[in-house]
């Protein structure tokens, strides 16, 4: 059997109330949706209580998360999931809508940062909620997600 091929990705954060925020690489494929945890958001805290403002900046900038996300477009996909505990895939066949939004002043106020590009709601089987982060292009994530899921994507 042939490897799926990765279509697209970028990169979003799964906020978890109890819990430390995951950043994920959504991986989008020719018959589903996985997500591949890049880093968490206790690095970006360990920054600030050890260099200030400084140090948060640091480790907040996400650079390292980008060279993981980019890694992950050579793995396969079964290796990918099998990596760690908090990836996980949705077949699209699961998804009833996937829906991308422009961030609102609640959900800018809700991020770490207060800088977010959008939110992602995906229906189908479980809900799944995501933060676009600054530093990805809005027009870049629709278009990856249309190219795959045409007719169960919707923009607001």
């Amino acid at each position: 059997m042939s490897e799926e091929e990765i279509k697209g990705s970028f990169r979003v954060e799964k906020v978890r109330w109890s819990k430390s925020n995951i950043y994920y690489a959504l991986l989008f494929t020719p018959k589903r949706l996985v997500a591949a945890k890049i880093g968490t958001q206790t690095k970006k805290m360990v920054g600030l209580a050890l260099g200030g403002v400084l140090g948060y900046y640091l480790a907040g900038r996400g650079d390292k998360e980008k060279k993981e996300a980019e890694a992950l477009q050579k793995a396969s996909i079964k290796s990918i999931l099998e990596a760690d505990k908090d990836n996980f895939e949705i077949p699209y066949s699961e998804i009833t809508r996937f829906e991308i939004n422009k961030p609102t002043l609640g959900s800018r106020l809700m991020s770490d940062t207060g800088s977010i590009t959008g939110v992602i709601k995906i229906i189908g089987k479980n809900e799944q909620k995501f933060r676009i982060p600054s530093g990805q292009n809005f027009e870049d994530c629709v278009n990856i997600a249309r190219s795959v899921l045409p007719d169960k994507l919707v923009v607001k």
